[in-house]
């Protein structure tokens, strides 16, 4: 059995010192020398028979190298549950002090999540109560509609609500092509493209084939007015129909009738605002917290975090810039100072998640899912489905315990300031 010692460096940093029986360690190292024997042939000598002497002489070094880096991991392992300490990565192996029939010692580095004392006294916050108005409703269905549009080629000019396909050139003022800014294949829908007003209005009336030159009035950073120039070139034009928002719809929608589809798109949409009225209000709480309490972070955690998301970013083809990163970086620390602190009063409260609590979750993912409740909750535990299940309804309670705490003021919004929700 180890003996196992830590010393504090800094709130995340502590250095773990080891002593193993020398015994074991000596033990491990002559079955490893008699392993090697019986494979080795040294000239002079039968393979197998070459005196353990000699191997030690040759071989000694790496032998011991290999024998120590096994059994460091496995007395490591045994420090760690016996100090109770749960390294955040891998340790930094330092020093190995090893003297025949004397000791075997070392020492190890580890970051750790730092010991938390929160204070989360006199927490203010305003929690703001939205109401779903029929307009939002309405707004939802006709978003709704628009993903079931179906469009067909018409041989007559564009009007308002019609898609226009065109090629575009930027020009500049005496209308020719500047090398490098061509679009080709561009698809708008007047009226909804994005592009602004005033380059709808001039692509009315354009038919199949036909070139038009659209011109803007820009600024540059200067605040000096410019003249922004392209020439279009229409590939075709589209009419969209919408198809009737009746029954039928309804029915085409999973609904038994368009007042039920109406009342469950009024209650989803209910519920997305009450959501969001708890995402401000537990971050009006949260930034209170973290500027209560300071969260020690080690930067390795942060840069190891920060790695992982710009390579995944970079796999999707997003662009990763100084700035990207910067931005990213404060919102990865954020996010672990929060998870810390809210674990850190779960601990001081004693609050916890049992078994029950996590199955019953499984249990009704099971039978949304139409799967067997036995094997979901095996993959769960395999995979590490079950722990985080825990982590979600833990940091929940604890929410529900600072929000208890806290002195909250509701607010009624007015309906003119009521976020518009639309169809993703």
């Amino acid at each position: 059995m180890v003996t196992a010692s830590v010393r504090e460096i800094d709130a995340t940093r502590r250095e773990i010192e080891v002593e193993a029986p020398v015994e074991e360690v000596e033990r491990e190292l002559d079955r490893a020398y008699r392993e090697y024997q019986k494979d080795i042939q040294l000239p002079g000598f039968r393979k197998g028979k070459a005196p353990l002497s000699l191997i030690r002489a040759h071989f000694g070094q790496a032998i011991q190298g290999e024998v120590f880096q096994r059994l460091i991991q496995k007395f490591y392992r045994e420090a760690r549950e016996q100090l109770g300490i749960e390294p955040l990565f891998q340790a930094q192996l330092g020093q190995i002090d090893y003297r025949p029939g004397e000791r075997f010692r070392f020492t190890a580095t580890v970051d750790v999540q730092p010991k938390l004392k929160v204070d989360y006294t006199g927490l203010r916050a305003t929690r703001r109560s939205f109401r779903v108005l029929e307009e939002n409703v309405d707004r939802w269905l006709e978003e709704t509609r628009e993903r079931h549009a179906q469009i067909r080629t018409v041989p007559r000019e564009a009007r308002w609500g019609d898609l226009v396909r065109m090629d575009v050139q930027s020009i500049d003022a005496s209308g020719l092509p500047i090398i490098g800014h061509r679009w080709e294949d561009v698809l708008v829908e007047l009226g909804r493209s994005g592009l602004g007003r005033e380059f709808e209005e001039q692509l009315l009336g354009a038919r199949r084939g036909e070139e038009r030159q659209v011109f803007l009035e820009r600024q540059d950073p200067s605040g000096n007015p410019v003249r922004a120039g392209y020439r279009v070139v229409v590939r075709e034009v589209y009419e969209k129909t919408l198809p009737e928002l009746d029954d039928e719809f309804a029915r085409d929608e999973g609904y038994t009738s368009l007042e039920e589809m109406r009342s469950a798109v009024r209650e989803y949409l209910q519920h997305r605002l009450d959501d969001l009225s708890r995402q401000e209000l537990r971050a009006e709480i949260l930034n209170q917290l973290l500027d209560k309490n300071p969260v020690p972070v080690p930067e390795r955690l942060v840069e190891r975090y920060l790695d992982a998301l710009t390579e995944e970013m970079r796999r999707e083809g997003k662009e990763v810039n100084e700035e990207v990163r910067r931005e990213s970086r404060n919102r990865i620390l954020r996010e672990i100072k929060a998870r810390w602190t809210l674990k850190a009063i779960a601990e001081q409260e004693g609050i916890a998640v049992s078994d029950e609590e996590v199955e019953e979750v499984v249990r009704l993912r099971a039978r949304s899912e139409g799967r067997p409740f036995e094997s979901l909750k095996r993959a769960y535990m395999e995979g590490g489905g079950w722990e985080r299940i825990r982590d979600d309804i833990l940091e929940e309670k604890v929410w529900d315990f600072l929000e208890s705490r806290a002195q909250i003021e509701e607010l009624q919004v007015s309906p003119d300031y009521t976020p518009i929700l639309v169809p993703s």
